[in-house]
């Protein structure tokens, strides 16, 4: 699975720190991707999501677009920020 993050510098949504789009694999085996907004990455303190069904480039150029993010900027989330986000989303 591909689990990606991107810091967010927009100043539209000055409070929102980092983007990460967490892929899923739903019950038919297509993989989803979960867009979790952070105020803070670090802190795990969550804004919001976003559900993305038409795929990974899909989805990382809506939210590029959407929150002033260079597609340069996106890395893999570590396993430690993976296991975390897992985590936080149950």
């Amino acid at each position: 699975m591909r689990h990606l993050y991107a810091p967010i510098h927009s100043s539209k949504h000055p409070s929102l720190d980092g983007m990460v789009l967490f892929e899923v694999v739903d019950a038919d085996g297509r993989a989803v991707h979960l867009a979790i907004r952070y105020l803070s990455f670090r802190d795990q303190e969550i804004d919001g999501d976003h559900l993305y069904l038409d795929g990974l480039e899909a989805a990382k150029a809506e939210l590029e677009s959407a929150f002033d993010i260079s597609s340069v900027e996106w890395r893999p989330l570590t396993s430690t920020e993976a296991d975390a986000v897992e985590a936080s989303i149950g």
